[in-house]
């Protein structure tokens, strides 16, 4: 069996260029591995000048080296932290902390993917099923439920509302779990995703609310596009919570954004000489900001063509 590997890119600031060297360096010297990445994608709002094509850098390499990548996107975690902690200028730590959070329930091994596919991490098990199809390998990692430090020992949800409320996330690619969606909020579509109980009854618990996941028609894995596992450890301290990565939508707010502002930047030769005094032309900035481009409009299809 060829190896897993689980390499960390940040697409908005300086490491953006070392992220892609390291993908390149382990794809040549792993070519029939299977390669996953976890990118941080930057605020919408700008922390550094140039982040955009940062970004665009990043996202080229990630689709010309790995087979799937988890975006984590500062925009949603910044207001996950804002609902759960009450901060209004939450810290890096305060991010770094609700992104583990979510992380670690897609992570760590789970006892039904061990009795598939043996040891190790979920996420690397299950690439091939969350990105089959080449032109879509970007997913998002939520979790429920979504509570204040030092609560867990007075949360008890039902797995059918769990599973309800995660199903509404999911249905408009949020992040957040709120009452009631926003009016504004996108009807999401999933190509693919894994989703895992852990706690009291995992095993046993019925999956009638997640059976109604917006899927793309089109799957490759038609109706094992969404697999649902199970183990009966508790995670962080709750008594039953879920954690679901879906290859879906939700990565297109970030996608629009950065696309528009790195195309009209290049149109006006902002900041390139930064990278030209590297050694990156024009053109291969150009190529980098098409592939983001491109894979913007293909998850874009998924609604015209689903």
């Amino acid at each position: 069996m060829a190896p897993w590997q689980a390499l960390h890119s940040v697409a908005g600031g300086t490491g953006s260029g070392l992220g892609s060297f390291v993908l390149s360096a382990v794809r040549d010297a792993f070519p029939s591995a299977v390669l996953s990445s976890l990118s941080v994608w930057p605020f919408r709002t700008g922390e550094v000048s140039v982040q955009c094509y940062n970004a665009a850098l990043t996202l080229s390499s990630i689709y010309e080296h790995t087979d799937l990548s988890v975006m984590c996107e500062n925009e949603g975690y910044l207001e996950l932290c804002r609902v759960l902690l009450g901060q209004e200028r939450p810290s890096l730590d305060s991010l770094n902390s609700a992104m583990s959070g979510n992380l670690v329930r897609v992570m760590m091994p789970c006892g039904s993917v061990h009795k598939l596919y043996g040891p190790g991490c979920p996420l690397l098990q299950l690439a091939g099923h969350l990105a089959a199809h080449p032109l879509y390998r970007l997913t998002t990692v939520r979790a429920l439920p979504q509570i204040r430090k030092g609560a867990e020992a007075f949360t008890s949800d039902a797995w059918t509302a769990l599973q309800r409320r995660m199903l509404q996330l999911c249905e408009h690619g949020t992040m957040v779990d709120r009452p009631s969606a926003s009016p504004e909020a996108m009807h999401c579509r999933t190509v693919s995703a894994s989703t895992f109980l852990w706690g009291d009854g995992a095993t046993d618990a019925s999956l009638e609310p997640l059976r109604r996941m917006p899927l793309w028609q089109h799957s490759v894995d038609g109706m094992q596009a969404h697999q649902v596992h199970a183990d009966g450890h508790h995670v962080g301290g709750l008594e039953r919570s879920l954690g679901i990565v879906s290859n879906c939508q939700a990565v297109l707010p970030a996608l629009c954004s950065t696309t528009s502002r790195a195309t009209s930047m290049l149109r006006a030769s902002a900041y390139l000489h930064q990278y030209e005094r590297y050694g990156l032309s024009r053109d291969e900035m150009s190529e980098a900001i098409l592939v983001m481009l491109q894979a913007q409009h293909d998850y874009e299809q998924l609604s015209a063509s689903g």
